[in-house]
């Protein structure tokens, strides 16, 4: 059976991929990794666009039934946004 007849292995990987972009674009903002020279400004926003989301996960986390995404999930992601927005800022 291939990866792509299971569905959630599917999504897995389309959002495995999304959090590596993201996780490309952070870094290249912060000067840990290359950028191509002619696509720089697009750091800037796609870099607050990401910590936007992050605050929108963080408040959809707090609003959960679950008591462990209420607690260790929105800690996680609104950590991440208060560092994606300090990245953003820089």
């Amino acid at each position: 059976m291939a990866w792509f007849d299971r569905p959630s292995a599917g999504f897995s990987a389309i959002a495995a991929a999304i959090l590596l972009g993201r996780a490309v674009v952070i870094l290249a903002r912060a000067g840990a990794i290359g950028w191509p020279a002619g696509a720089t400004g697009l750091l800037a926003p796609a870099s607050w666009a990401i910590a936007a989301f992050l605050v929108l996960n963080t408040f959809g986390n707090l609003a959960s039934k679950s008591r462990l995404e209420r607690t260790v999930f929105a800690a996680t992601t609104a950590a991440l946004a208060v560092l994606s927005a300090y990245v953003a800022l820089s």
